[in-house]
């Protein structure tokens, strides 16, 4: 389940949280390969926010529903704007952390598991953390289900990244090896560990805007890349036909 494998995640919020300024996880991709993740910037203002996260917290209107909030740091920006915002994350340290900070609403859990009888005129996801959808199957399910709690005029709002502009060996290889087993090229698998323990291997996703495209065509939608980052980053605004 995704709770087990955020838990190492959670635990490390915690512990920056209670004072430990210098708590670190650890991505262990499947292949072996490991990257240090510094807990330090999920609680970031708003000045250390990146070109890319300010135009998207811009662009938020009406009411709005921020996927994966993490410790809330865009919630609590969008609220300073008068804006009504249902912060969602499947942590339950982060859920705690976000209500201790501030964030008026936190909602537990997977946006699945919510029996929805709201509309949002914004559904928003930042710092990547659309990539919960897993594969691209995930995606398209995400799309539908976001479809179908969007107003009207609504619109969705989130950053990924085309993997592809990585020409490191260990990166490029991976990319392949995906290709060669039947795989979408930004499917990565991974751990998270904190303090030697690890949590359960999932699926995250990193989409071009190209199969991103063909995947909103194909549910009904409208894509327009908004923003362009480095390293191929973008931000989608995703609205119906």
């Amino acid at each position: 389940m995704m709770q087990n494998a955020m838990a190492p995640f959670g635990l490390a919020l915690r512990d920056y949280f209670k004072g430990n300024k210098e708590a670190i996880t650890y991505i262990v991709r499947d292949d072996g390969h490991r990257d240090e993740m510094k807990i330090a910037p999920y609680f970031r203002n708003k000045a250390d926010f990146s070109e890319m996260e300010l135009f998207a917290l811009q662009k938020a209107k009406g009411k709005v529903l921020d996927l994966g909030a993490g410790t809330g740091v865009h919630t609590l920006e969008l609220q300073k704007s008068n804006l009504e915002v249902d912060a969602l994350d499947i942590s339950v340290q982060a859920c705690e952390i976000m209500i201790s900070r501030g964030v008026k609403k936190a909602i537990c859990g997977s946006i699945y598991d919510q029996k929805q009888t709201q509309r949002y005129d914004t559904i928003l996801s930042l710092g990547r953390s659309i990539g919960f959808v897993g594969d691209l199957k995930g995606m398209r399910k995400f799309l539908q289900y976001a479809k179908s709690i969007m107003k009207e005029k609504g619109q969705i709002l989130f950053d990924s990244s085309d993997i592809r502009s990585s020409k490191d060996p260990i990166h490029v290889k991976y990319r392949q090896n995906n290709v060669q087993n039947g795989r979408y090229f930004g499917e990565i698998r991974f751990q998270i560990e904190f303090q030697g323990k690890l949590g359960d291997m999932f699926h995250m996703l990193q989409i071009d805007p190209k199969t991103l495209q063909t995947l909103c065509d194909e549910v009904g939608l409208h894509l327009e890349v908004i923003f362009r980052g480095d390293r191929g980053s973008y931000l989608a605004k995703i609205t119906r036909k």
